[in-house]
């Protein structure tokens, strides 16, 4: 089994750094970070993006907040993240 999963994970383009916990153990904190993005009057990453995006790009990156946004360390990550900022923009 741990073969087969391994050979999945190669496969997969987008890893996460979300570790062993997943998304569940995540979600608390990152509506923490957005409730603390709107109470400074900024808007928080879900309302630009919508919730499955911005989850996509939190969980895909280790992500820098920074004054110019986020910042990447993987390419094709911040490539799928700038499809996602001009379909969000679109909509």
């Amino acid at each position: 089994m741990s073969k087969s999963k391994s050979e999945l994970a190669k496969r997969n383009k987008y890893h996460h750094h979300l570790g062993t916990s997943g998304y569940q153990c995540k979600l608390a904190q990152w509506e923490q970070e957005d409730e603390a993005q709107r109470a400074k009057g900024l808007p928080a990453l879900p309302d630009q993006l919508g919730r499955r995006g911005s989850r996509w790009i939190r969980a895909r990156v280790p992500a820098k907040e920074a004054k110019s946004g986020l910042s990447f360390s993987d390419p094709m990550v911040e490539e799928a993240a700038k499809n996602i900022f001009a379909v969000a923009a679109k909509q």
